[in-house]
C-alpha cells in the first residue's frame, strides 16, 4: 500500500479473523505441567518486551517448545529452517487439537507424524551459477607462486558451490517459510547457514569483486539494501526468526568498496537514502550515554530487548535460562543472548561479567552494559562515508550533519576508548566506568576504518608495540601464531582463543598496513602470509574451506561454540582472495604441502 492510501477494509478484516483463528487455537494449546513451569515460575509473568517475530511456529508458543525439546533434532536451527505445508494457523489449530485428544501430551511418534505431514525441509535456496562467474579471474595473474595461483584458482570455484537463488514461492507465500525472500543472486557463507548473513556478506562481496563477479556482487549488496528497504534495518540474517537484531554494520562500506571499484555514481546516489536509514536504526535504537571524566558522550552498543531464547538456539538458551531461578532473571538472560548473538561474536568472554570465585559462564553476560571498540568504529566510518556522499549529490546540509556525527564518534572514540598507556583502544565497561583491558582482536578496528586523528604512521608504531606487549609477535615482528587471535585466554567460547576468525584477521592486516609505517607493513605482511599459509594447508589436507581456524595448529579448524566446524566458506574465501591480491607477487607456498591435481 502507498503512503498516504486508504486502508483496504476487505484486507483488514480477513487479518483479523485470520488473527482470532489463531489466537484462538493458541489458547487452547497447553504445554504439560512441568514445561510450563521451566516457561513462567510466575503464572501470572507477563515478558514485557515485544517478541521476536509474529509467527508462533518459528519464533514463540508451545509447538516451538515442543519441537526444540523433542529430541528429533540435533541441531536448534532444523526446525525453524523448515517450510510450513499448510497455512500456519491451520497447522496451529490442527497441534491443538491433537495435543488435547492426548491429554496435552505426544509421544516422540506422534510428534514425528505431525512434522512429517506438516512440515518439509527448507530447499527454498536452488543453485545457480552466475552469468559473471569466470574461471580466470584477473586477482590470477598477480599470484606469483604457482600452488597459490592454483589455490586461489579452485576457491574461485568455490562460488559456484555457495550461490543461490530463493524459490518464488517465498516470495509469493512468506508466511509458509521462515527464510525471507531476497531478488538476485544468494552467496551463502556454507554449512548450516543457508541464509544471507550481514556482516559475513561484507568479505564476501570484496572476494567477489576481487574474482572480477561486479554484477554478482553488485546483486547481493542490492539484496541487503532489499531487507532494509522492507525492515528499516538489515537483519542478523535473511530469516524471520532473525527479526529485531542485527549485526555489525558494514552495509555502508560494501557499497563503498563496490562503488570504489565501478564508479556507479547513480546506483549509489538512488541507494542513499536507503543506506541513511540503516544508519539511522543504529543512531535510534543503540546508542546511549557514556561518561567518562565528567564528560557525556553518545556512544553505540548492542542490544536486542525481545521475549524468549533464541530459535535457532532454543533449546540451548532455555537450558542455559533453567539455572535461573526468577523469571525476570531469564528474560535478561535471553536478551543477553541474543545481544551478543548480534555484535557477530557469539559466544566470547569478551561480553561476560562473571564474579570472582565463579566459573566463566554465558550465566554472566553483559554485553548491552559494554561499549564495543569495533562497533562505534563501524559507526564512525559510516558518517564518514555518508558525509562525503551527500556532499557529492549536493546536500550540504546533510553533508555537515554526518560529518558532525562522524567528528562527534571519533571523538568519543579517542577521549573514552584509547589509553595513551597501553597504546590501543579498549571496549568500555559502561556498568564499572572503566576500560576492559583484555587483548581482543577488535581492538585494531579503529586503524581498519581510521577513526584516530594522530598521524597514520605513530598509529602503527603505537600497534606494533601494543602488539609485541601482548605476545602476539617478537620484538623483531615476528608472529608467534598462525594469524591474529581472536583472544588470548580460551574459556570455551568459539570467538576466543585459539581460533582465529576471518574478518578479524583483515581488520588487524588491512588496519596495520594501512598505517603506512613499515614495520606495521612488515607485520601484517607476515600476518597475512601465516595466516594464508593455514588456510591453504587446511585445503590440501582436506579440500574445505573453513568458517575459523586453529592459531597454533597449521592447517587445523577451529573449535568450541554451539556446532560443529562448517565449511563453505565465505568470508575465509573472501579473506584469502584479499590476502592474495595484496601480496600475491611475493608469498610462497608451502613447498611440504603441495596442493593435489
Amino acid at each position: 500500500m502507498s503512503p498516504g492510501a486508504a486502508p483496504d477494509p476487505g484486507l483488514a478484516a480477513k487479518v483479523t479473523a485470520t488473527t482470532a483463528v489463531l489466537l484462538a487455537a493458541l489458547a487452547l494449546l497447553r504445554l504439560p505441567a512441568a514445561a510450563e513451569a521451566q516457561l513462567y515460575n510466575n503464572p501470572n509473568f507477563r515478558c514485557p518486551y515485544k517478541p521476536i517475530c509474529a509467527s508462533y511456529v518459528y519464533c514463540q508458543g508451545p509447538l516451538l517448545y515442543d519441537y526444540q525439546f523433542s529430541g528429533l533434532f540435533n541441531d536448534s536451527k532444523t526446525f525453524v529452517d523448515k517450510r510450513l505445508l499448510f497455512p500456519e494457523e491451520e497447522i496451529v489449530r490442527k497441534y491443538t487439537a491433537l495435543k488435547k485428544s492426548r491429554g496435552g501430551e505426544l509421544s516422540r511418534a506422534e510428534l514425528e507424524t505431525f512434522l512429517a505431514e506438516n512440515f518439509a525441509d527448507g530447499n527454498e535456496l536452488i543453485p545457480f551459477e552466475p552469468p559473471d562467474f569466470t574461471s580466470e579471474p584477473s586477482v590470477l595473474g598477480y599470484i606469483q607462486d604457482g600452488q597459490y595461483r592454483r589455490f586461489a584458482a579452485k576457491l574461485n570455484e568455490v562460488w559456484k558451490t555457495l550461490a543461490r537463488v530463493v524459490d518464488r514461492d517465498v516470495l509469493e507465500n512468506p508466511r509458509m517459510h521462515s527464510l525471507l525472500y531476497v531478488p538476485n543472486t544468494v552467496i551463502i557463507p556454507g554449512g548450516r547457514f543457508t541464509e544471507v548473513y550481514y556482516w559475513d556478506t561484507y568479505w564476501i562481496v570484496k572476494g567477489l569483486l576481487l574474482c572480477d563477479m561486479f554484477d554478482t556482487a553488485k546483486g547481493v549488496i542490492d539484496n541487503i539494501i532489499y531487507l532494509v528497504k522492507k525492515y528499516g534495518y538489515m537483519l542478523n540474517g535473511s530469516r524471520n526468526y532473525y527479526e529485531n537484531r542485527s549485526q555489525p554494520p558494514l552495509l555502508i562500506p560494501m557499497v563503498a568498496a563496490y562503488y570504489q571499484l565501478k564508479q556507479d555514481e547513480a546506483w549509489l546516489l538512488e541507494n542513499l537514502p536507503v543506506l541513511e536509514l540503516e544508519f539511522q536504526f543504529w543512531m535510534n535504537n543503540r546508542m546511549i550515554n557514556v561518561k567518562k571524566d565528567g564528560k557525556t558522550y553518545r556512544m553505540a552498543h548492542y542490544s536486542v530487548e525481545t521475549c524468549g531464547p533464541r530459535p535457532e538456539s532454543f533449546k540451548e538458551d532455555f537450558t542455559l535460562a533453567s539455572n535461573l531461578t526468577s523469571d525476570e532473571e531469564r528474560t535478561n538472560l535471553y536478551i543477553e543472548l541474543k545481544t551478543a548473538a548480534e555484535t557477530g561474536w557469539d559466544f566470547s568472554q569478551r561480553w561476560t561479567k562473571t564474579p570472582p570465585g565463579q566459573t566463566e559462564s554465558l550465566l554472566y553476560l553483559k554485553t548491552r552494559s559494554i561499549i564495543p571498540v569495533d562497533l562505534n568504529a563501524f559507526l564512525q566510518l559510516n558518517a564518514h562515508y555518508l558525509s562525503n556522499w551527500f556532499f557529492m549529490a549536493g546536500d550540504i546540509s546533510k553533508g555537515e550533519y554526518y560529518l558532525q556525527i562522524a567528528e562527534e564518534l571519533l571523538t568519543a572514540i579517542d577521549e573514552v576508548m584509547w589509553r595513551e598507556d597501553l597504546k590501543s583502544w579498549f571496549d568500555w565497561d559502561n556498568e564499572d566506568g572503566q576500560s576492559r583491558v583484555d587483548f581482543y582482536a577488535s581492538n585494531l578496528t579503529p586503524l581498519w576504518t581510521g577513526s584516530y586523528r594522530k598521524a597514520p604512521q605513530e598509529m602503527g608504531k603505537f600497534a606494533v608495540e601494543y602488539l609485541v606487549s601482548q605476545g602476539i609477535i617478537s620484538e623483531d615482528g615476528i608472529p608467534r601464531y598462525l594469524g591474529i587471535p581472536t583472544t588470548l585466554k580460551n574459556f570455551g567460547q568459539q570467538w576466543e582463543a585459539p581460533n582465529m576468525w576471518p574478518p578479524l584477521q583483515m581488520i588487524g592486516i588491512q588496519g596495520l598496513d594501512n598505517t603506512l609505517y613499515p614495520k606495521a607493513q612488515q607485520v601484517a605482511y607476515r600476518l597475512g602470509a601465516k595466516y594464508l599459509e593455514t588456510n591453504y594447508v587446511g585445503f590440501v589436507r582436506t579440500g574445505q574451506m573453513f568458517e575459523k581456524y586453529d592459531m597454533n595448529q597449521l592447517g587445523s579448524i577451529g573449535g568450541g561454540g554451539e556446532y560443529v566446524p562448517q565449511t563453505g566458506f565465505g568470508w575465509s574465501n573472501g579473506a584469502c582472495f584479499e590476502i592474495l591480491s595484496r601480496y600475491g607477487h611475493k608469498l610462497r607456498s608451502p613447498q611440504e604441502y603441495p596442493l593435489p591435481n
